[in-house]
């Protein structure tokens, strides 16, 4: 069906006239933008090989370079802020977030999961290296209590304990939870090849040994600690 030719006309004039208001629409958009960025000064010029300062990931990959802070940053932080395990457990008297004002650190300010840093000696008195998340049992020197002292030992390491202790690594600091539990991952896997494998683990049972760590709390009668220094005495 055809219009007859004076509506044709006028339709093809509406949108003629249609197209050409809203091109000078954009044009007045695009000068309007234009002479706001320029008044505001947003935009920053980064030379070529400097994207990954100005985003962040530089600071990321340092953060997984676990080698590179290890023994400068994490261990001296850990047995600086350690806290005697049997004194602890004597003065908590089963309430292990009793002491969380005097040696416990939150994820989340006040909040979160309760985690602390740790040290000891103790006999060996189980090995459960038969589990993918092994742990030791020990019976810790100068502490008759019923809680039950355990040491984790790998291949998987529950929590992310050790990395949520550490001052210097600061969810803030990176762009989602993803890359923050990858630095986990990575301080974990750390924990296995230099501070665990290097120790005769089938054959500690009986044996005496010394450690440094941190665990999480999560139920007062089990500590489930992660080592950053253990050793056979």
């Amino acid at each position: 069906m055809r219009l007859c030719p004076e509506i044709e006309e006028a339709g093809a004039a509406d949108i003629g006239g249609g197209m050409e208001i809203d091109m000078r629409r954009l044009y007045i958009y695009f000068i309007l933008c234009s002479f706001m960025v320029a008044a505001t000064g947003c935009v920053k010029v980064v030379k070529m090989g400097e994207e990954d300062a100005l985003t962040g990931k530089v600071a990321f990959e340092e953060s997984l370079d676990v080698p590179g802070f290890w023994d400068t940053q994490a261990v001296p932080e850990v047995k600086e802020q350690a806290v005697a395990l049997a004194d602890f457990l004597k003065r908590s008297e089963g309430d292990l977030k009793k002491l969380a004002g005097e040696y416990g650190r939150f994820t989340m300010g006040d909040s979160g999961e309760l985690n602390y840093a740790v040290y000891g000696t103790g006999t060996v008195e189980e090995v459960h290296d038969e589990v993918k998340a092994g742990y030791l049992e020990v019976k810790l020197d100068g502490y008759d209590g019923q809680e039950r002292i355990c040491i984790q030992i790998g291949p998987v390491f529950k929590k992310t304990t050790v990395r949520d202790y550490l001052s210097f690594l600061d969810v803030n600091h990176y762009a989602d939870q993803i890359e923050f539990a990858r630095v986990s991952k990575e301080i974990n896997r750390y924990i296995l090849e230099h501070v665990v494998q290097p120790v005769d683990i089938e054959h500690l049972r009986g044996k005496k040994i010394g450690f440094y760590g941190c665990f999480t709390y999560e139920k007062d009668d089990t500590l489930l600690i992660t080592p950053v220094l253990l050793e056979e005495e």
